[in-house]
């Protein structure tokens, strides 16, 4: 009955969580980090499995995401076949009602991630006998803010947080010294290279969190962690194997160039936006930069002591000590990462690490100094409580807000096109019709394209990156196919978020802006066309 009490935070997690869902969806109208891109790419691709094919989309590479989501659209379809009426093929099923699958798949990976914070939580009262560090462990996923969506968003980061947090109740024997960790940890080794394994074929930026397997003390054990990396590494990307090439020469171009995604011109990182992405950082994530310079301030107290004091304490310190160096050493690595490519939600992998380790510090500040360690809690508490309080409310908010907009941008623009028989559509990345979804998604599973035409009826895409046109996800097109239309005086519109330099290429009038979407009337092309 007293474990009860580790059941508190994880059901606070998933209520927020399932209240946020409810602005999040539907997904392709959604704003910010939650819309179409990535979540329709990564259900694609999972049709494709369901299809017997290969994934196409394999930079991440992200393909246990892409497996989860072909189990879990393929056991809706059984579901759903058994209970009333749906298409025989459930690639064409997952098609037609996208957002109805989107939304399970949410809900299972805000499921798992729940689990693995009462997880870490019983693991972390089974090596204290402390309510209070489980429970400040625990918290780690609500401190998140808007960033907590991506707990249950369709994309690597929901799988990345989970395998993160199970990477970590893995090690908290030894991050607690609860362990002989003289003695060989053939079972904590195996199952925690299986774990980053995994996690690593997740989303390349879990690489940082390999850095756990420097808690070991015995080269063997570290070594038996990273076959069974190896081999679990293998078995994730197992879908891929042939396309491992194309993945390394991808990596390769991000590790070479300064730009996102290998863009911009040869180097290791932009000097010129290392002061602004980093501030961006601490700006988002200021408990998390806070912790880490704790860390550091520790470590530094603790070098001094060491210094001055007898073996005997030396000996008792050395396991705290390493888990925070440990720690550091890991998150000053991912936010480096982090600046090499930004983007503020790669931070992710690491970000339980705050807690985890402040909860390390308490638990040696009470076996040393108790009434500091009892001053201290309160303390801790009611910066944690803030924090959670305020990083959630502000994110709802923001989803509350984005939501009412978006929903009346798509209502303004369809109504607008509505009022033209006929018309035909283009659609360019951003844009928040439901159209626009499943055009973002079929063009990462070019395979299954043939299957996608009904539900893409007078719509086609224009590829802002080779100002093409994609018609009915098959294959690209030259503008040219628009003269006819133009030349019968076929209503032609373009749904734009923001205004691309490819646009350049259209003659378009403004028809309509319904918040930060853009609704034009396109009346030919410019002479280079």
């Amino acid at each position: 009955m007293k474990l009860l009490k580790l059941y508190a935070v994880p059901i606070v997690l998933l209520i927020v969580g399932s209240a946020m869902s409810l602005k999040m969806f539907p997904l392709y109208s959604g704003g910010g980090i939650y819309n179409s891109d990535p979540s329709y790419a990564y259900l694609f691709n999972g049709l494709l499995l369901l299809d017997g094919h290969s994934p196409h989309h394999k930079d991440h590479p992200g393909t246990p995401l892409q497996i989860l989501i072909a189990a879990l659209v393929y056991l809706q379809w059984v579901y759903y076949k058994l209970t009333g009426v749906v298409d025989p093929d459930v690639v064409v099923a997952a098609m037609a009602q996208p957002e109805r699958y989107l939304l399970v798949i949410s809900r299972v990976l805000l499921v798992l991630n729940v689990a693995a914070t009462f997880l870490i939580g019983k693991r972390v009262f089974d090596a204290t006998r402390s309510f209070y560090l489980s429970i400040l462990c625990q918290c780690s996923l609500l401190t998140y803010g808007l960033f907590g969506t991506k707990l249950l968003y369709p994309a690597p980061e929901a799988l990345v947080a989970f395998f993160s947090l199970c990477l970590l109740a893995v090690f908290i024997p030894l991050l607690f010294d609860r362990v002989d960790d003289s003695k060989p940890q053939t079972k904590t080794a195996i199952l925690a290279g299986v774990i980053f394994g995994i996690g690593f074929a997740t989303k390349l930026t879990f690489l940082p969190m390999a850095g756990l397997f420097l808690l070991f003390k015995r080269p063997r054990d570290i070594a038996l962690a990273l076959f069974a990396t190896l081999v679990a590494w293998l078995m994730a990307v197992a879908p891929i194997l042939k396309k491992l090439l194309g993945l390394w020469e991808w990596v390769y171009n991000m590790a070479t160039h300064t730009g996102k995604y290998g863009s911009g011109s040869k180097g290791l990182v932009d000097t010129s936006q290392l002061m602004g992405n980093l501030k961006a950082l601490n700006q988002a994530f200021p408990l998390f930069y806070l912790v880490i310079a704790l860390f550091a301030c520790y470590l530094i107290y603790a070098g001094f002591k060491r210094f001055q004091s007898s073996a005997k304490f030396q000996h008792k310190a050395s396991n705290c000590d390493r888990a925070i160096l440990v720690f550091l050493l890991i998150c000053c690595a991912q936010t480096l990462l982090v600046l090499k490519h930004f983007g503020q939600h790669y931070m992710l992998p690491v970000l339980p690490m705050a807690l985890v380790g402040t909860a390390i510090l308490l638990n040696r500040l009470n076996d040393h100094h108790p009434v500091w360690a009892a001053r201290s809690k309160w303390l801790v508490v009611l910066v944690v409580a803030y924090v959670v309080a305020q990083s959630n409310y502000s994110a709802f908010a923001t989803l509350k807000a984005e939501r009412v907009a978006n929903n009346r941008s798509v209502n303004q623009i369809t109504a607008e096109i509505a009022k033209y028989p006929n018309a035909l559509t283009l659609s360019s990345y951003g844009c928040y019709l439901r159209q626009c979804g499943l055009m973002f998604g079929i063009e990462y599973a070019p395979a299954i394209d043939k299957k996608i035409k009904p539900f893409l009826p007078n719509f086609y895409g224009f590829n802002i990156w080779n100002s093409m046109l994609l018609i009915d996800g098959h294959g690209f097109y030259p503008l040219t196919v628009l003269q006819p239309f133009l030349a019968e005086n076929r209503p032609i519109f373009l749904v734009t978020q923001n205004d691309f330099p490819a646009f350049d290429v259209f003659e378009k009038d403004l028809i309509l802006t319904a918040a930060d979407q853009k609704l034009y009337k396109v009346t030919g092309f410019t002479r280079s066309q």
